[in-house]
């Protein structure tokens, strides 16, 4: 008995802290470190997605890095999908695997305007009353205009060339 409390305790006090816990990270360098391994960085738009084959097609915008295409697939990773949420502009980037056809790595920082915060998220805290509840939908909506704010500044380094190798 006493063992199942001792390790209730410390599961308790683990999942207390771990929820407590923001991740800090430098998006800058993240950035930097993402432009320098991708093989090409673009503005693109997913016109086409195709389950049975995992794979999507995006319409080009703009070319920051990498050779100018019309259109490209993008292999998805067989485990998860880096664009589960297909409509919206992505900053996308990606490695090449052949001629007209890229994959995205599953850490990479692509993602849309419509779901920035993708980048962003952290695993709420439980809520236990009305004022918790008014507090954490507060952050989430913080949270979301941060990311937002940042895909736009992402956007505006990348058309500057403000982000380069």
């Amino acid at each position: 008995m006493n063992n199942l409390i001792s390790i209730s305790f410390i599961f308790n006090l683990f999942l207390t802290f771990s929820l407590d816990c923001q991740i800090n990270f430098n998006l800058d360098s993240l950035r930097k470190s993402e432009f320098l391994s991708a093989d090409i960085v673009i503005l693109a738009e997913v016109i086409e997605v195709d389950t049975i084959m995992q794979t999507s097609k995006v319409k080009i915008y703009e070319t920051f890095k990498g050779n100018t295409y019309n259109t490209l697939i993008i292999q998805e990773n067989r485990l998860h999908s880096i664009i589960p949420y297909p409509s919206g502009f992505w900053i996308i980037y990606a490695k090449i695997l052949s001629e007209n056809k890229f994959w995205i790595p599953l850490n990479s920082i692509s993602r849309s305007n419509l779901n920035p915060e993708k980048l962003f998220y952290y695993p709420p805290k439980p809520v236990r009353n009305k004022s918790e509840l008014k507090e954490f939908e507060k952050n989430k909506l913080k949270s979301k205009l941060d990311a937002y704010i940042e895909w736009n500044n992402e956007l505006y380094l990348l058309r500057n060339k403000l982000i380069n190798d």
